[in-house]
């Protein structure tokens, strides 16, 4: 979308970010209800600082959907949680959408 490469503003990606998560949720609401009803769901990415990172925006908008955000990042005291083929291949078709 851009905001990485200097494009378009963090705050114009967060807007077209939003946009485009809305427009996800009305043609997959099933596959996010999916989701939503999972125990445990690890949102994955590259990108290199967590401030300006689409996978805080979309926990966000889960969060308001009823997940419960769970925080970032590893240490010795949290759990690993590896996400499996399968739902990788949904959270994929989000993104496809």
């Amino acid at each position: 979308m851009g905001s990485k490469e200097g494009k378009i503003s963090w705050d114009e990606y967060k807007q077209m970010y939003r946009e485009l998560m809305q427009k996800s949720y009305r043609e997959n609401l099933s596959a996010w209800n999916d989701i939503l009803g999972k125990d445990e769901v690890t949102i994955v990415c590259f990108c290199a600082f967590w401030e300006d990172c689409h996978r805080y925006l979309l926990a966000g908008y889960l969060e308001k959907l009823g997940a419960e955000y769970m925080g970032s990042g590893f240490n010795a005291r949290q759990r690993l949680v590896v996400i499996s083929p399968e739902m990788f291949r949904r959270i994929a078709v989000l993104w496809r959408h």
